[in-house]
């Protein structure tokens, strides 16, 4: 049986999206980013008792490659740095553990940028 992956994104009251991501299960997920105390390397609580968040499934992908790859062009697009540009500063040659967004990229919290609005 072919598992579904999923791209998906949180967005918050604003409607800023604050994160892209893939996953086999986005709700589980979803209840990792905001239920979890931060692990970082497991990815869990990025958002830790944040209850402004709403989950957006983007979409559906047969093929993980495909969906890894489109959320890094969303990433790269709305962020200007994708998991793979992560992966590639942190010597990593796979996929990066370090969780990107407006919260979690560089230039939001040294410059305080806000992400790009993908549903306008």
């Amino acid at each position: 049986m072919n598992r579904k992956k999923y791209v998906y994104q949180l967005v918050n009251e604003n409607n800023v999206v604050e994160y892209i991501g893939e996953s086999f299960n986005p709700i589980a997920r979803y209840k990792e980013h905001v239920h979890h105390k931060f692990r970082p390397k497991k990815g869990m609580g990025k958002f830790y008792g944040r209850t402004n968040l709403s989950l957006e499934v983007l979409a559906e992908f047969d093929n993980p490659k495909e969906a890894f790859d489109y959320q890094c062009e969303l990433q790269k697009k709305y962020f200007g740095i994708d998991d793979r540009d992560k992966a590639i500063q942190n010597g990593m040659k796979g996929k990066e553990f370090g969780y990107l967004g407006a919260q979690g990229s560089r230039d939001y919290w040294n410059n305080k940028k806000r992400a790009g609005i993908i549903n306008s």
